[in-house]
């Protein structure tokens, strides 16, 4: 198999499966926090004193990300940058204004900073480098399977887009307002397992290293509590009023 057919064939696989990347990127990073908090050092006042700074530096890092989807995903029309895990790639029209006026993925930029930010927290370095690495080889099958579709479908005006518009990091940033309105409805329906995932997976790594370094299973009222609390709470709130028929997923 030559490898442009190689790439787009695991891009496609990746893509279908991708939704699988939390549990196992969650189980790698309790086991190197684990190790890390085990065997880093004697002293655990000095940990935590460092924690406390750190845990609160990734979160808002991680929140950025989040924020970076949100925003791209409240101006995007009907059936564009959907999860679409089970169809395969759906895209009724070309988005190359917002955010995709400075970046052709800025949903996996999003995602960058999230992980980034769940990444900090475990605050190994080699762990950092690892998943820099990671992250890369895999949306970069990811990405290649998507332009693949993209070109085939939208031809010569995907050609004008890719060729002045960075893959990944902006290079400049000429900015163009999107055609369409934000749309809160979108964001809340679209993302609402979004932000709730996020807040878990900080909940988690944050009870796993009190019970880690303290033996105490005592929930700790912090900001990533209250988030987590809060994104449940909405999550609820929104998949209620679905299922009631209040609120349509577009």
């Amino acid at each position: 198999m030559a490898l442009q057919e190689q790439l787009k064939r695991e891009g496609d696989y990746l893509f279908k499966y991708r939704g699988y990347l939390p549990i196992i990127f969650l189980v790698f990073a309790l086991a190197v926090r684990g190790l890390y908090m085990h065997y880093g050092s004697n002293n655990s006042a000095v940990i935590s004193s460092i924690s406390a700074f750190m845990q609160s530096i990734a979160l808002y890092i991680g929140l950025f990300g989040v924020l970076v989807r949100l925003y791209t995903v409240g101006f995007t029309p009907k059936n564009t940058s959907g999860r679409n895990t089970s169809e395969g790639q759906i895209a009724d029209e070309l988005n190359t204004t917002g955010l995709y006026s400075l970046t052709r993925n800025p949903l996996y930029v999003g995602n960058f900073f999230m992980w980034m930010g769940l990444v900090f927290y475990i605050g190994v370095i080699w762990f950092s480098l690892l998943f820099i690495c990671m992250f890369w080889i895999y949306y970069e099958r990811i990405i290649f399977a998507e332009e693949t579709f993209l070109r085939e479908k939208f031809k010569e005006s995907y050609l004008q887009w890719a060729n002045k518009t960075a893959v990944f990091i902006p290079k400049k940033f000429r900015y163009a307002h999107p055609q369409k309105s934000f749309r809160w409805k979108k964001i809340v329906t679209k993302e609402k397992s979004t932000i709730l995932m996020f807040f878990l997976v900080f909940f988690i790594l944050q009870q796993f290293s009190a019970f880690f370094e303290f033996n105490t299973t005592q929930i700790e009222l912090s900001q990533i509590t209250y988030g987590f609390l809060a994104s449940i709470a909405l999550y609820a709130l929104i998949k209620s009023l679905q299922v009631l028929g209040k609120l349509s997923t577009e």
